[in-house]
């Protein structure tokens, strides 16, 4: 337990009845505070004697007191002594100071507080580790130290007042301490990295937020349904939906939409009720498997020709040709079969 600074120095000291012969008085440069003692161990402030003044006959049979003896003279002193750090990183300076002060309420110093001057001495010493951060080592002076004590003055509620402080001893050190300056480049180094990751992470959660929002609002206001609209939107399925068809199907397309829109719809709707998403892929899945339970039905003649290669060539009905005199003769060809609805080219 740390000893009572206050009682160590005698600022204040209990005057005995013997002593005193039971008739306590004040004396010069000091104060006695009487202590009326009331009920089962209770006291209360009774008077405060000057130098020479005594209690009279009658307060001295009828009452107990308890005699307080607070010195009042000047420039009594305590030590403070420490390392401080400065501006520079890894920098200190060590010092060893004699700070003078006097007692400016006697009634406060002896009933208010339990170590006055415990407590001015730790003033004394926080003033000195705030102010001397805002200097540069190199510019710490013993008399920058005694103006930073000086300013503190009177302290009210400690019924004390700093008069002046002497600096015994002042050193600086003038070597970085390397320890201490690693250590701080490792905590600023994760709080850097700590600062990215979060900015990191935030900026990916609103990335993924607004891609949801334009999603909707896509999904809202365009029909996928739609062929034609699916394809410019997604152009990646778009192999995807033309190997579902062959070449003389794909010219037929739009005769074919009809029969896969309503499953495109009710997968569209299905989706959106689930809070779903949308995958266009999917949507090219049903392409392919509705179309591939309903072959398209051709509007207009059910075979077409087509040119191919082959022995036979079949040019129509008739045609007329000229002889190397100039008279014209119709030669008539046999009409193409409908079992065989190529127009070939040949020998």
């Amino acid at each position: 337990m740390t000893e009572n600074l206050t009682r160590q120095h005698g600022l204040v000291h209990e005057i005995t009845n013997k002593g005193w012969f039971a008739n306590p008085a004040g004396k010069q440069g000091y104060d006695v505070i009487l202590l009326e003692q009331v009920g089962d161990g209770g006291t209360r402030f009774y008077h405060s004697l000057k130098p020479g003044e005594t209690l009279r006959i009658a307060e001295r049979l009828l009452s107990s007191y308890i005699a307080l003896e607070v010195d009042m003279r000047h420039a009594r002193a305590f030590p403070v002594s420490g390392s401080f750090n400065t501006r520079d990183r890894g920098k200190k300076v060590t010092l060893e100071l004699n700070v003078r002060y006097h007692v400016a309420n006697a009634q406060i110093v002896a009933m208010e507080t339990v170590d006055p001057l415990g407590e001015l001495q730790s003033k004394v010493l926080s003033t000195l580790n705030r102010d001397l951060q805002g200097y540069s080592e190199r510019d710490i002076t013993p008399a920058t130290v005694e103006r930073i004590v000086q300013g503190i003055g009177p302290v009210a509620h400690l019924g004390l007042t700093v008069e002046d402080v002497e600096v015994t001893s002042f050193s600086s050190d003038s070597r970085i301490n390397s320890h201490v300056v690693e250590e701080e480049d490792v905590q600023h180094t994760i709080a850097i990295e700590a600062a990215k990751r979060r900015a990191s992470i935030e900026a990916q959660s609103e990335l993924e937020d607004a891609n949801l929002q334009i999603k909707s609002k896509r999904h809202n206001t365009i029909n996928l349904s739609n062929l034609n609209v699916l394809l410019q939107e997604y152009p990646e399925v778009i192999p995807q939906v033309l190997a579902t068809f062959s070449q003389r199907e794909q010219k037929m397309l739009d005769a074919k939409i009809s029969v896969v829109q309503g499953s495109i719809q009710a997968y569209i709707a299905q989706q959106t009720g689930n809070d779903g998403e949308i995958d266009p892929r999917e949507i090219g899945n049903i392409l392919r498997d509705a179309l591939a339970s309903t072959p398209p039905q051709l509007q207009g003649p059910s075979d077409l020709p087509q040119i191919t290669w082959g022995d036979d060539v079949i040019l129509g009905e008739s045609s007329d040709t000229k002889r190397p005199d100039g008279d014209v003769v119709e030669e008539k060809k046999s009409k193409p079969s409908k079992k065989d609805p190529h127009i070939k080219f040949g020998e």
